[in-house]
């Protein structure tokens, strides 16, 4: 029986609520927003003859990571109430339930309940973050640092796709490049069959799958998902014949550039830049300031650099209060060189990796 909390005062001979009948019905009582007519709920039941041994809970903000449930009895809980301080919103159950608490309290046994952690990837690309620190009991607080941009019209990349047969490797280094260049193809009336001829690399597990989802299974996954282990791969299997495209971000690394470079032709082309999102810049310190996140995700360098150009140097110290984690040792750098602690990195260079470091922290 669900009931509203909110009691009117002015109509006492014909009150809107029937007490003596819920007082006596057989089940349990949940009052809705009733926190502050606790006393009267109480008093009125135990009017009406409900047992004042009667097990109440009182669940304050219900489901989310800051979910706090206080049990007492129908005569001691307004008592227990004032004196833990509760406050709205809360539900207030009634009946014989509640002593179940224990064998039904899936909710507060979940890894990441109580844990607050602030995700900094982009909007577009955070989703999957947050969805799974939200269904292992997390409070995710979404802190946009970059954004996502596009290169429209890109000239560039038609031409080398128009040409894809010239090449013999095509290395692809994040999603973001997944999505962009095969929807490239699609435009240009193309499908997976245009890359027949080539040796399909990937940087990472999500990359990897974002091309399996795409038609292709990736040739080379390197260990690591770091620009590095990927050309220990390929240096072996590199002939000066060969011919590598690489379509990516205009702020990655040179690294892979470089070192292909002095094995074989190689040509990238960029297809998308991350921007600076700093449109959120009060909220972000009002976050930090507030001291209520536990930990700060970082998915890449940029989300480094550019959390701290929104911050700006004079407030890194805030971050000293919080657990940082990274992705993988290239941000970790980038982070430790702005003067950042990393609290700690992920085994593997993944979401997933990022939140089993905090899922084991105990």
């Amino acid at each position: 029986h669900v009931i509203t909390g909110h009691l009117r005062d002015d109509d006492k001979e014909n009150p809107e609520i029937n007490w003596n009948a819920l007082a006596n019905t057989n089940g349990t009582l949940v009052f809705l927003m009733g926190v502050a007519n606790l006393q009267k709920i109480s008093s009125n039941l135990i009017k009406e003859g409900k047992s004042k041994d009667t097990p109440v809970a009182l669940i304050s903000w219900a489901t989310r990571s800051n979910q706090r449930v206080i049990t007492s009895t129908l005569e001691n809980v307004y008592e227990t109430a004032v004196r833990e301080n509760v406050k709205p919103p809360t539900l207030i159950a009634v009946g014989d339930v509640v002593e179940l608490r224990d064998k039904l309290n899936f909710f507060e046994s979940k890894p990441l309940f109580g844990k607050n952690v602030i995700v900094t990837r982009s909007r577009t690309q955070s989703s999957s973050l947050v969805s799974k620190i939200s269904d292992l009991g997390g409070n995710p607080i979404e802190v946009p640092t970059i954004k996502i941009e596009k290169i429209e019209n890109n000239i560039a990349l038609e031409n080398e796709i128009k040409n894809i047969k010239d090449y013999t490797y095509l290395i692809l280094t994040s999603k973001n490049a997944v999505d962009i260049f095969f929807d490239k193809l699609d435009e240009m009336d193309l499908d997976s069959r245009a890359l027949s001829n080539l040796k399909v690399c990937a940087i990472g597990s999500a990359t990897a799958k974002e091309i399996k989802n795409r038609g292709i299974k990736a040739d080379i996954v390197p260990e690591k998902f770091v620009a590095e282990y990927l050309f220990e791969e390929l240096k072996d299997i590199l002939k000066d014949s060969d011919k590598v495209l690489i379509p990516r971000s205009k702020n990655a690394r040179d690294f892979l550039v470089d070192k292909i470079s002095e094995i074989c032709e190689v040509k990238e082309v960029h297809i998308y830049e991350t921007v600076l999102d700093d449109s959120k810049k009060d909220e972000v310190l009002e976050v930090l300031n507030s001291e209520e996140a536990n930990y700060i995700t970082f998915a890449s360098s940029s989300t480094v650099t550019n959390f701290v150009e929104i911050i700006g140097q004079e407030n890194i110290d805030k971050l000293n209060k919080l657990k940082v984690i990274s992705i993988g040792p290239i941000t970790t750098q980038t982070a430790k060189d702005l003067n950042i602690s990393i609290y700690k990195e992920a085994d593997i260079a993944t979401i997933d990796g990022m939140i089993d470091c905090i899922m084991n922290d105990k």
